[in-house]
């Protein structure tokens, strides 16, 4: 943290395309504010390997790999860290940027210790997403439909245990509908009943898929509520 006492520690997974680097101004915004940030590199990105990112036929064939991997994953990266750092998994928030919003969700679902999540332009529907985009995700293997189903919040939330999450949306986003995310809050608002101010969907008008300043900001207020 740039300045006083740490608050907390963060995990934040990055989309498709992306790599750790390009994350670092988010992660410095959240340092400043007294968060440690964790930026791991998704598999076929960064460190980790490429492939060609703008042929929809090798997204459709691996955005689902990179996403599953993040979430078998996080389990063992979030010991390490704990370990490295000295500190308990409630110590630490998950959070995500369009596929790194899916694989946070799942990460959130995995590790019942995580204290919150943020989901930006992403989707804790798993399932419904599918349904909305399946031809621009394309066929997945039978042992992807059973990871996929495997680590849907919104098919698990005996496993989200009312713990906060916030998602931050664009009503116009194109890539990822933000119609997946108004299912999931309005299947999970019964769930959350005695406490609705841990499920939150800030919308932002006419916003494509895009990753605003004042979604950076969001994602710290909501941080600082649960830390």
């Amino acid at each position: 943290p740039a300045y006083g006492r740490c608050k907390g520690n963060v995990i934040f997974y990055h989309g498709w395309s992306s790599r750790k680097e390009q994350n670092s101004f988010l992660a410095k915004i959240l340092s400043q504010f007294c968060y440690r940030v964790v930026v791991p590199d998704a598999v076929y990105h960064g460190e980790r390997g490429t492939v060609d990112y703008g042929d929809p036929q090798v997204f459709a064939e691996y955005s689902w790999r990179a996403v599953l991997r993040n979430i078998e994953e996080s389990s063992s990266l979030l010991r390490a860290a704990c370990n490295k750092l000295r500190v308990s998994e409630t110590d630490f928030a998950v959070a995500g940027e369009s596929m790194g919003g899916f694989s946070a969700a799942g990460a959130f679902v995995q590790n019942g210790g995580l204290r919150c999540l943020v989901n930006i332009n992403g989707s804790c529907a798993f399932s419904k997403i599918l349904t909305l985009q399946l031809s621009v995700f394309g066929d997945l293997l039978p042992e992807q439909q059973e990871s996929v189903r495997k680590y849907d919040p919104a098919d698990h939330p005996e496993k989200l245990n009312t713990r906060p999450i916030l998602l931050l949306h664009g009503t116009a986003d194109t890539t990822i509908p933000i119609e997946a995310q108004r299912y999931f809050v309005s299947e999970m608002s019964p769930r959350y009943q005695s406490c609705p101010d841990r499920l939150r969907l800030i919308e932002s008008p006419n916003l494509n898929h895009y990753f605003t300043l004042f979604m950076a900001e969001e994602t710290v207020n909501w941080l600082d509520r649960f830390f």
